[in-house]
């Protein structure tokens, strides 16, 4: 399967905005990006079933958000190995919140359906949980 970069750049830029408006909207800014500080952490997104050609996208999608959206003014993102301590496993966001010292979680999940790629993300207030 051939990976349309173009359309995973447009994909990423696309999460980035919805991202900085999701959080304009909690801290009651206009303008994301604003001077309020935002810590996040980025978990690797999880394959819905596996598929070994596919297999290095979870940790490079979480990767290229993680540069993305930590060149953002105000937004803090921890790094990827904090990350991956939390791929495969339950998110319990208060666990997250304490160990990690973030306001924000960003997961998802990645599903192959013939030569598409369906992802999805989910960005989750801590310690609380809510979307």
């Amino acid at each position: 399967m051939e990976i349309d970069i173009d359309a995973v750049k447009t994909y990423l830029l696309q999460l980035q905005e919805g991202i900085c408006a999701a959080l304009a909207q909690v801290d009651g800014t206009e303008t994301p990006g604003a001077l309020v500080l935002h810590r996040l952490l980025v978990v690797p997104f999880r394959m819905l079933r596996v598929d070994e050609e596919l297999e290095f996208l979870p940790v490079g999608l979480a990767d290229a958000l993680i540069a993305s959206l930590g060149s953002i003014e105000g937004m803090v993102v921890k790094s990827s190995h904090v990350g991956a301590r939390y791929a495969g496993v339950e998110i319990d966001p208060g666990r997250i919140a304490e160990e990690t010292e973030v306001q924000h979680v960003l997961t998802g999940t990645i599903q192959r359906a013939g030569n598409r790629l369906r992802v999805h993300a989910q960005l989750m207030a801590v310690p609380d949980g809510s979307l």
